[in-house]
Parts: structure tokens; sequence; C-alpha cells
């Protein structure tokens, strides 16, 4: 282990005993060993550090734990950045010393800044760009989360309710190590690992540039997040990396990112799709309006961005990317449950109202009225005998009414295709208690087409196709 940390190892031969601090907190991260058990070995995360004092000592502990850390600094190259990235130095050198290997990310964001500037009122700008800041960081790369340097209250933008606000909407799950210790705390935890001299320094960050002219960044809720965020369009962004090991910087080289489409790239390649839609292509753009919704729904933009952040994983998968997928799957079939008012462990995901309607009435002799979806006819090849499904609309898709007449035929099952109902009929004003299958779909709702669900009363259907054991 010393032989692959050299600088450890130096501090570690200089001490007399094991364990002798000699002013350093190196000697004793190496002799006493990380303070506490690693969350996940190897697991590579990406440090917001600005140059202060919180942000360094946020990641130093997150390398206690274990944690591969990396770091980014977001900087407008209209300010004096030459002492800005000198004191960066300093504290990314001290960082590489702990670990091994520090790489340092320097984005300009001084076109972004200034659109913040022009179209976010003054009270909202530092708020708008903590926000800009933390979703840049999460497309930044592969890193499982993010670390930052806040602390609860400290700052206005780091207040309880900022915090609510801003963390939930970013694709990554945000760490901040600080949230509940003192200023002081981290003061003398900043002199220990020796960061603290550095962050004092001053320096023309870019934080100075956003600060609020004149009265307080007020409490910001999500209404106000999603409308300053919407009059911002992103363009490509330089970035310069600096690569340090063993406390001092070794390389550097310069790219592009493409914070839109998750690309980066050298400086010479072209990027092949457009980095900020066209709003000639909008409908409104071109005074056209939707009278279809019955058949099919634009999908909403918060559908999209909600989708672009899910995670990736298998949701059957034990690894983390795996257990995060399961956990948004689970939430989505919970708060799916609620609207409909049925259990949710009797909801099945399916790809859309056609593949539900085959789950609910397969094997089953189908009675249907002439108007229902041709998805419902169910086969004709049932034997005589066979237990009566009889399937009701919910919502006429050419009349819109609503059939509230959900009763079970003697000895058979009641099937009911919502299509059309979901989230326009109060599920809770329906009795529900003879229904035995569901069907809806998103697609009605200005959801993606290709998605939909099926509740089954205690899960009673007849295999539709073999799979997995899930």
């Amino acid at each position: 282990l010393l032989a692959l940390l050299p600088g450890i190892a130096k501090i570690y031969e200089g001490s007399q005993e094991k364990g002798e601090r000699k002013g350093d907190p190196r000697g004793a991260f190496i002799c006493a060993g990380a303070q506490g058990i690693p969350i996940t070995p190897n697991q590579r995360v990406l440090a917001l550090i600005s140059g202060g004092i919180d942000s360094p000592v946020a990641a130093y502990r997150m390398m206690t734990r274990g944690c591969l850390v990396n770091g980014v600094h977001f900087l407008n190259s209209t300010n004096d950045t030459a002492s800005v990235i000198e004191k960066n130095r300093r504290i990314c050198e001290r960082l590489s010393s702990v670990q091994g290997r520090f790489d340092m990310h320097y984005v300009d964001i001084s076109t972004l800044q200034s659109q913040i500037v022009a179209n976010v009122p003054n009270h909202n700008r530092t708020l708008i760009y903590k926000w800009f800041m933390l979703s840049l960081a999460a497309g930044f790369d592969d890193s499982s989360f993010i670390v930052t340097g806040d602390s609860a209250g400290q700052v206005a933008s780091q207040t309880v309710h900022n915090i609510s606000t801003l963390y939930p909407t970013i694709c990554k799950a945000v760490i901040a190590p600080l949230i509940g210790v003192t200023k002081n705390f981290i003061i003398d935890e900043a002199r220990k690992i020796n960061t603290f001299d550095f962050s004092i320094q001053e320096g023309a960050d870019c934080c100075q540039y956003m600060m609020c002219k004149s009265g307080a960044n007020l409490m910001m809720g999500r209404r106000t997040l999603d409308a300053c965020v919407r009059r911002i369009k992103l363009t490509e962004l330089k970035v310069m990396k600096e690569v340090y090991h063993d406390g001092e910087l070794c390389e550097s080289s310069e790219f592009i990112y493409y914070p839109q489409s998750g690309m980066r790239a050298s400086n010479n390649t072209s990027v092949p799709s457009p980095l900020v839609p066209d709003a000639s292509n909008e409908d409104d753009a071109h005074d056209v309006v939707y009278f279809d919704a019955a058949a099919g729904t634009k999908i909403a933009k918060e559908v999209t961005m909600a989708m672009l952040r899910a995670p990736h994983g298998n949701p059957n998968s034990m690894h983390m990317s795996g257990r995060e997928a399961r956990m948004a799957v689970e939430k989505v079939r919970s708060q799916l449950a609620k609207v409909m008012h049925v259990p949710a462990n009797d909801i099945i995901f399916t790809s859309g109202g056609t593949e539900s309607n085959h789950i609910a009435l397969n094997g089953y002799h189908v009675v249907r009225e002439p108007w229902s979806h041709a998805s419902t006819t169910g086969n004709s090849n049932i034997p005589a005998g066979t237990t009566v499904v009889k399937v009701v609309d919910l919502v006429n898709h050419e009349t819109g009414s609503i059939n509230r007449n959900l009763t079970r035929p003697e000895g058979g099952r009641l099937h009911v295709d919502a299509s059309q109902g979901l989230l326009k009929v109060d599920f809770g004003s329906l009795d529900l208690s003879e229904v035995d299958s569901i069907t809806v779909t998103a697609h009605k709702i200005n959801g993606p087409v290709g998605v939909g669900a099926v509740y089954l009363r205690d899960l009673t259907c007849n295999k539709l196709f073999s799979g997995g054991s899930q």
C-alpha cells in the first residue's frame, strides 16, 4: 500500500512511531486506517470544489470513507481566473497527497452566467446558478454521486428549504458530508488537512459574480425553479482537466463538454446533433392546435427530463445501479397505486394498453361491447365452460361518457379498460370492490408511447408467455 502511495509513504517513514501525526493528518490516515468502513470500495464520486473552506473538507471526508474522489470547479473566464486556479491547485495538491491521484476539472460557464444575469431575477440568481452547477456535475461523468460542502443554514442557498428544492431535481444523488456540522468544526478540519491557508486566499471566483446585489436570496419553490431554468439554453462548455499525483501537477488537457447530449469530445470533434432544440419545430410556433388527445398526447417536457434522469440499471440486479433502478420502479408503482386506489403489489408494468388487456383476458371467455378496443376481443378458440370476463370501458373513447356500473358477472370476472380514464376520473369515487383487473396506459396522459400497466387482483391471470423468474 505504501508503495502505491509514495507521498504517504514519505510521511510514514518520517514518523518515529506508527500513528505519529507530525503535524500532518495523512500520517494518521494511513497508520490509523480510514475513519470507518468504506461505503463501497473504489466508488468514484465527483466533488464540487469551490476554492473555499468547506468543499475540500467534504472531499477529504469522502476519501476517508473509501471513495475515489475527483473534483470540478466552475469558473468565469471573464474574471481573473489565474488567481482562482492557483489557489485551487494548492488545494488539489493536498487532496492528491491523501488519495494518491486527484483529477480536477475547470469548467468555463461564463456564457451560462451571462444568461442567468439577463433572464433570472436578482434574488433568485445564486440559487439558479447552484442548480446548474449541480445539474452539470451530475451529467459530467459516470461518478456514482455528487459531493458538496453544504452545511445547513450556513448561507441562503444552503437553508433546509432551498436544499430540499434543489437536491431532488438532480439526476444523481447529492451527498453533503458537512450538512450538520458547525463552521468552527469545518475550519478545524481544514487546518488539519492543510487546506485552510489556501482556501482563505482572495480570488475572483464565479460565486462572487453571481452574488445577490441587494437583499437576500429568497426561499425558492419548485415552480420558480422550473420557470427560471426554462429561460436558459445550454451550449458547449470548455473544460480544462488537470491530473495530480502525490501532491504534484503531472498533466493538463482541454476538451469540450456538451451538457445536453452528455457528449464529451476534443476541440476538433463536431457534434452530430444540435445542442439547443430549435423552437421553430415546436407545434405552438406554427399555431397548430392539437385536438386528438383521446388517441395520443404529446410527451410532457417534465416526463422527458424524468426519463433522461432515470437509473439505467436492471431493477433485478444486486449491484448499486440495479438497486437504484429498483427503487425508482417501486416508487412509480406506489405512486400509480395511490392514483388507482389499488394495492401496489398487484400492479404490473407493461409495454402499453394492448399488452395489459391481453394479460388480463388471456385464457378467458370475453364478453365486450362493440366499441371496446380491439385488443379486448379475446381468443375465439376458448373451450366451452371457460370463466367469463366482462370488459367495461371506464371512459368511452368517442363520447367521453363515464361508466360507473362496475358489476362483476355471476361466477365470472370483471375487467376495466381505463386507458382513457387515468388522471381524468377520480378512481377514489369508483366502487372497485368487484373489479378483478384494470388497464392503464401512459401515452394518453402526456407520457411516453410503449408504457402501460395492469392491475390484477392478487396477481391472478393465465400466463401469456414465458420469461425470467421476476
